[in-house]
């Protein structure tokens, strides 16, 4: 199906949910859903739409839901979504998106998902999520983001979930997470960051998953995850990590899984992973993994250690 007449779903007033996905719509009449004003679940995702007028969405008040995900999608109108204050979940990723007006989510304050993976954003507007505050969820990886103001997601005092992964970015603010007291997972990984100031993740008290995997660390503060007390799951695999500070996660009490598989690790000492531990309550490290390292020398303190992976290391090189 390519297209379709603008009364076709005329009369329709108590549609709450339709599905017009995986077709070849390429253009949709202004008037097209002026009846729906039950829909509560629109799905557009899988066509070719190129540009949506900015009429299109007027009246679905009632609207939870919105797929524009997998479309042909190069800009959006800034007043496209104004009015639809019932929105949940908006899903506009896959799309050709290189820039996004300021106001474009502006009043979408129940707003709880919103994913713009997989486009072509190389800048974000520092304004652009303000006044989110239900947003739990917010997806932004695979695009071309290389620098992030200090203040784009300030104010987003409920979101959970933040993904960045495989961007440009070299560089984190070290005020940028300020305030995101909710946060449980912050995925970082496949992006060219270099160095991250031992603040950064200061105000994270319930992050629990952070994955900073494949970017180009080779140095870590040894204050860098002390603030993390809730922190269970530690991704930093494939980065040029040659050596792990003294007591560097000795703050992170909870911390289970800790992945440093293929860095350049040549000094781990001693008490990298916190001798007092059990003294303080403290969660025992259950999983380790050291696989495709080129140390010459690891000296570690196992007795936190359940499972310790370290393929690919000589064997004469771990010493307890």
């Amino acid at each position: 199906m390519s297209q379709l007449d603008p009364s076709f779903f005329n009369g329709f007033t108590s549609l709450t949910e339709l599905g017009l996905h995986k077709n070849q719509l390429s253009l949709l009449n202004p008037s097209l859903f002026n009846d729906l004003t039950s829909v509560i679940t629109l799905n557009l995702a899988h066509n070719r739409i190129s540009q949506l007028d900015p009429l299109l969405l007027n009246g679905l008040t009632s609207l939870d839901t919105l797929r524009l995900d997998n479309n042909q999608l190069s800009q959006i109108d800034p007043s496209l979504f104004s009015g639809l204050t019932s929105l949940k979940t908006l899903y506009l990723e896959w799309n050709q998106l290189s820039q996004l007006d300021s106001l474009l989510f502006h009043g979408l304050s129940s707003l709880v998902v919103l994913r713009l993976g997989n486009n072509q954003l190389s800048q974000l507007d520092p304004s652009l999520f303000s006044g989110l505050t239900s947003l739990h969820v917010l997806y932004l990886g695979s695009n071309q983001l290389s620098h992030l103001d200090p203040s784009t997601f300030h104010g987003l005092t409920s979101l959970t979930d933040l993904g960045l992964i495989n961007n440009q970015l070299s560089q984190i603010d070290p005020s940028i997470f300020n305030g995101l007291t909710s946060l449980t997972q912050l995925f970082l990984e496949s992006n060219k960051i270099h160095q991250m100031d031992p603040t950064v993740f200061s105000t994270l008290t319930s992050l629990q998953t952070l994955d900073l995997s494949n970017n180009q660390l080779s140095q870590l503060d040894p204050s860098l995850f002390s603030d993390l007390t809730s922190l269970v799951t530690l991704r930093l695999e494939r980065n040029q990590i040659s050596e792990l500070p003294d007591s560097i996660f000795s703050g992170a009490r909870a911390l289970h899984e800790i992945d440093l598989n293929s860095n350049n690790l040549q000094t781990m000492e001693f008490n990298a992973f916190g001798v007092q531990r059990k003294q303080t309550g403290m969660k025992e490290v259950i999983d380790i993994e050291f696989s495709a390292n080129i140390s010459s020398r690891v000296d570690i303190c196992t007795e936190q250690v359940q499972y310790l992976t370290y393929s690919m290391l000589q064997q004469d090189i771990l010493q307890r």
